[in-house]
C-alpha cells in the first residue's frame, strides 16, 4: 500500500488540531496557571521526590487537557487516573521516608518490590489511610474519582465503550461505530472532569506544602477558578438540547 502525504491518519490529526485550536474555558486556564505557578515554586522543596512526582502529575494533567480539547475523551480517564495515583504517591512520600526508600529500591531489592506489589498493604493503601486521617474531604474526592475513572475508561469497561459508540440506523440495520473524536458536548464533559482533578491536584499541593501554596495565592486563584467553573458548567447545561 502506498501512503502519500494525505492519509486517514493525517485527516484524523487535522481534525484533532482543529479542535485544539479552539478556545479553552477560563476556568481551565486559571487552574493551569495555578498549577504552573505551584510547580515553579518547588526548586528547593523539603520533599524532593514528592516535588518531582507533583511535576509528573501536572504533566499528565496537561496531557489529559490535550486529549479532552482534541476530542479524544474516551482516553482522558487514563491520564486522570495517573494524576490521582501519582498525587497519592507524592503525598505518601512527604509523610513516610520509609515508603519513599522502598519505592526507590523496588527495582533492585526483592523485598521492596514485594511490598510495592502488596495490594492489601501496599503504598497506595497506606497513602489513602494517611490522607483520610488528615484531609477526609480530599480522601473522599480521590476515592470517588478513582472509581469513576475506572468505570469510564481507565479500564476497558462498559461505560467507556457506550460513550465512544455512535449508532446509525440504515435500512433497518443498526451499525455501531467507534467515535475517535467526540463532539462539542463530549469535549466539554471531558474538560469538566479535568477541571475537578486540577482542583484536586492543587489541594494535594496545599496539604504537602501549605506555606508555598499561600505564597502563590493558591486559595484566591482556586476560588476564582471555581467560580468560573460553575459559570462554565451552567453554560454547558443551558446549551444542552432539551428533551
Amino acid at each position: 500500500m502506498t501512503v502519500g502525504l494525505e492519509s486517514p491518519l493525517n485527516n484524523f490529526l487535522g481534525k484533532a488540531q482543529h479542535n485544539l485550536s479552539g478556545p479553552l474555558p477560563i476556568c481551565i486556564k486559571l487552574v493551569d496557571g495555578l498549577l504552573l505557578s505551584l510547580s515553579e515554586n518547588l526548586d528547593d522543596s523539603q520533599f524532593p521526590t514528592s516535588a518531582r512526582l507533583f511535576h509528573l502529575a501536572f504533566s499528565s494533567w496537561r496531557s489529559g487537557i490535550i486529549l479532552a480539547q482534541a476530542g479524544a475523551g474516551s482516553q482522558v480517564p487514563l491520564c486522570m487516573r495517573h494524576v490521582v495515583e501519582t498525587s497519592l504517591y507524592s503525598y505518601l512520600f512527604s509523610r513516610s521516608t520509609e515508603w519513599e526508600d522502598i519505592w526507590w529500591t523496588r527495582e533492585t531489592n526483592s523485598a521492596s518490590k514485594q511490598r510495592m506489589r502488596n495490594g492489601k498493604q501496599g503504598p497506595l493503601k497506606r497513602s489513602r489511610e494517611l490522607l483520610k486521617s488528615e484531609n477526609e474531604n480530599l480522601f473522599r474526592f480521590v476515592s470517588n474519582s478513582e472509581s469513576h475513572f475506572i468505570d469510564f475508561g481507565a479500564h476497558p469497561n462498559v461505560f467507556q465503550l457506550v460513550n465512544a459508540t455512535v449508532v446509525t440506523d440504515d435500512d433497518n440495520a443498526e451499525t455501531h461505530l467507534t467515535a475517535f473524536l467526540g463532539d462539542d458536548e463530549s469535549r466539554a464533559r471531558s474538560l469538566i472532569s479535568c477541571l475537578g482533578i486540577g482542583f484536586m491536584l492543587s489541594e494535594f499541593f496545599e496539604t504537602i506544602w501549605p506555606l508555598r501554596f499561600d505564597i502563590c495565592n493558591g486559595a484566591g486563584i482556586r476560588a476564582e477558578a471555581f467560580g468560573q467553573g460553575n459559570l462554565y458548567i451552567n453554560a454547558i447545561r443551558f446549551a444542552e438540547p432539551k428533551e
